[in-house]
């Protein structure tokens, strides 16, 4: 059976948002935060496909970041979590629309 997007948004979103909440509020360095936030969401975006249209290539370019984390510097870190975050965002423009 083929998913629409809201479905596909909703699909998604219980891990992304466990990804965010890692990134924000984890002790850890935004390294050790991101590897953390990552084990939770590695799984979706091994499927850009289970992403709401427009989405896929979003989580494809976090996917493809992320790829060699023992090596990622601070700044590519953030721009990383950056990404995630705006993947949240546009999540929840779709599960919940009109709450910008």
């Amino acid at each position: 059976m083929q998913m629409n997007d809201f479905e596909k948004a909703e699909d998604v979103l219980e891990r992304v948002t466990i990804a965010v909440e890692t990134l924000c509020v984890a002790k850890e360095d935004i390294r050790t935060r991101l590897k953390m936030a990552m084990t939770s969401i590695d799984p979706l975006l091994g499927r850009p496909q289970d992403f709401p249209t427009g989405l896929e290539e979003h989580a494809r370019k976090i996917s493809e970041a992320a790829v060699d984390r023992d090596s990622i510097d601070d700044d590519t870190a953030e721009k990383i979590a950056q990404d995630i975050w705006s993947l949240f965002v546009n999540l929840i423009k779709i599960v919940r629309p009109g709450r910008d």
